[in-house]
C-alpha cells in the first residue's frame, strides 16, 4: 500500500502529464426510515480510482478484471434508476 503522500504526488503527476483521472462514485444510503423501515438518505461518496485500487486489495482484485466493470456498470444503472425515483 502506497502512503497518502505517494498516492498525491502520483495523481499530480498523472494531471501534470495529461494522463486519465478516473473518478468512481458510489450512492450510499446513509439512513432508514423508523416507521417503514425504508432506506433514505441517498448520499455520495467520490474516490479516485487509483487511491481506491492501491488502498484496497479487494478493489485492486476487482479492476483486474470482469468484475470491477459489470459492478461499475451495476453501480451506474442503480444510480440512474433511483434518481428517477427522487
Amino acid at each position: 500500500m502506497s502512503t497518502p503522500q505517494t498516492l498525491v504526488e502520483a495523481l499530480l503527476m498523472k494531471s501534470i502529464l495529461g494522463e486519465e483521472l478516473i473518478d468512481t462514485k458510489f450512492h450510499l444510503f446513509s439512513g432508514r426510515s423508523a416507521h417503514t423501515n425504508k432506506v433514505t438518505k441517498l448520499q455520495v461518496l467520490s474516490t479516485n480510482d487509483a487511491v481506491l485500487t492501491s488502498r484496497s486489495e479487494f478493489f485492486s482484485q476487482c479492476k483486474s478484471g470482469f468484475a470491477y466493470a459489470a459492478m461499475i456498470s451495476l453501480v451506474r444503472n442503480v444510480s440512474v434508476i433511483e434518481n428517477r425515483a427522487i
